[in-house]
């Protein structure tokens, strides 16, 4: 573990995407994946409300591949598209590995680590 400080916005930010360790003034203790630190909170496991689904597409054919006919003149075949979709596993409708999001207030925090 590595503290986090100087606490402040511009400085945690940089950590964003990273596991780290919240301590709390009262001494409780949260882990989980810092997602962004603005308006003086800290949000922890924050993520898309769905999941991902990314969406790629490539040719099958090449525009020279082509079928000839019978009588030896070229026979125009309509160029095919594949489609794979993806989905991104993540954040549910119970969370991510960590759990659901947190949110904290700057200023309720005392200890801020990054989790190597």
């Amino acid at each position: 573990m590595q503290p986090i400080y100087p606490l402040h916005e511009d400085h945690v930010r940089k950590f964003c995407g990273m596991p780290v360790c919240v301590v709390l003034k009262d001494g409780s203790r949260h882990v989980g994946i810092l997602t962004d630190c603005s308006d003086g909170k800290v949000i922890l496991n924050g993520g898309p409300a769905g999941p991902v689904t990314h969406s790629t597409s490539r040719p099958l054919q090449q525009k020279d591949d082509r079928q000839r006919s019978k009588k030896g003149k070229r026979k125009a075949v309509p160029e095919l598209k594949q489609t794979a979709n993806t989905q991104a596993l993540g954040y549910g409708p119970y969370g991510g590995f960590f759990g659901g999001r947190l949110i904290f207030d700057l200023a309720l925090i005392s200890f801020l680590f990054l989790l190597l």
